[in-house]
């Protein structure tokens, strides 16, 4: 299935980035062809652990798991997916030039792909080109090549290296291709996922400027969040929309300093929300920041990309990129503290609902054991269900393991801790 996918993108795709390099005439020994990804990110440097870069410096992250092929003098010598580090298989080096092609296509569990599009129809592949490898006596040598980070794409390639690097939580369907959209935004200048494929075209504005959403790690990881666990149990959103009806509650309870697109404003990670919609958007915002920290981290944070609403006052808010932390001891229980009501929830609360679960106890929930319960607790498609909440899951656990057991205490006494259960 992949070799016959791979010639069919080999014949439509677009080639960019060619680099050359000269060494020697003559060669010997064995070689491994190396890719990275070059990034850029505006939201770097909050506190996060990986895909970090200063101000108007670059970063970069290994293309693991990216599908390549390395050729000699024109001719394939190796082809599948990159190792961890971002290196093909070993070669015997002889006399002639090398070629390492890189698609914007990473593995995605067994028999499934990512795919990365620049635009609607684009499809690109990345190459370099060595005149010759350098004398080796003997063993392994590594020949490392950074693709630049003149396309939007490339920034979206390098949230993924992060997220294929070494043995990440199994989070894929088998046999199924994730889509993500570069540079193609959705209704109104905005990011989402939308059947199921992920658009990260859109534009956050600071200080009047429109930025691009796929400048921001933490819009991609999100989006690709979506898209991720929708494909396990389809939307847990419910027919009301996101924002409960909320104009009388607090300052910070409400969107109203979100800039840019009125759309923008239709939900942030700190206004109340019906408690079906917070959970969608709390597992998006949590598997951006699984990705972006240590799993035990204390401060685990979320580069957030909109405004911070911290108070009630007018000019109570952080401008973004603005660290937010997905780990509190005690937690912050944002919606109980500063807006209650029945039936809801905020995205910020869910969020860190999901990283406690995840990392802070023996009786932890992988990521696929979270797919479990919504899995039960919609009878398979939470599309079809009509807007799951926090019950729906507390149910959900007692059935797979048991009213008593450890580990249903633990989801339900975090359900209790967070207070994500009005």
């Amino acid at each position: 299935m992949m070799r016959q996918f791979m010639r069919i993108i080999l014949l439509s795709a677009t080639l960019f980035a060619a680099t050359a390099f000269s060494g020697s005439a003559h060669a010997v020994g064995t070689y491994a062809l190396c890719a990275n990804w070059q990034y850029a990110f505006v939201d770097a440097g909050l506190g996060e652990d990986f895909l970090l870069n200063s101000s108007g410096s670059y970063g970069s992250v290994a293309a693991a798991s990216f599908y390549a092929r390395v050729y000699r003098n024109g001719q394939q010598i190796w082809s599948g997916t990159l190792s961890s580090i971002g290196c093909s298989g070993q070669v015997s080096a002889t006399a002639g030039s090398y070629q390492l092609r890189v698609w914007t296509m990473a593995a995605a569990g067994s028999g499934g792909n990512i795919v990365i599009y620049r635009d609607l129809n684009t499809f690109p592949v990345y190459y370099a080109t060595w005149g010759s490898l350098p004398e080796l006596s003997s063993g392994l040598s590594l020949k490392f090549v950074t693709f630049g980070n003149s396309y939007s794409e490339v920034y979206v390639a390098s949230t993924i290296g992060q997220l294929e690097q070494g043995a990440p939580e199994a989070r894929f369907v088998d046999n199924h291709d994730y889509n993500i959209y570069a540079d193609v935004s959705c209704a109104g200048d905005l990011s989402c996922n939308n059947e199921g494929a992920a658009y990260v075209g859109g534009h956050i504005v600071i200080g009047g400027v429109p930025i691009p959403d796929n400048h921001w790690k933490a819009i991609i990881l999100h989006e690709l969040g979506h898209e991720i666990f929708i494909s396990q149990f389809g939307t847990i959103t419910g027919a009301g929309g996101y924002n409960e009806p909320c104009s009388g509650c607090a300052l910070k309870c409400r969107c109203d300093n979100v800039s840019g697109d009125e759309g923008n404003r239709a939900h942030c990670i700190n206004s109340r929300e019906y408690g079906y919609a917070a959970q969608q958007e709390g597992l998006a915002q949590f598997h951006a920041v699984d990705v972006l920290n240590n799993p035990n981290d204390g401060d685990a944070l979320l580069p957030y990309y909109k405004e911070f609403q911290w108070g009630n006052g007018a000019s109570d808010y952080l401008p973004p990129p603005v660290g937010i932390g997905a780990y509190f001891n005690p937690p912050s229980r944002w919606v109980a503290t500063n807006c209650s009501a029945s039936l809801t929830g905020s995205e910020l609360d869910w969020m860190q609902f999901y990283w406690r679960v995840n990392n802070k106890d023996t009786n932890k929930y992988s990521i696929m054991d979270i797919v479990h319960v919504y899995q039960t607790a919609c009878g398979g498609d939470c599309s079809n269900f009509g807007g799951v909440q926090w019950d729906n899951t507390r149910w959900a656990v007692e059935n797979i393991h048991g009213i008593q057991s450890p580990k249903a205490t633990y989801w339900k006494d975090q359900l209790q801790n967070q207070r994500v259960n009005l």
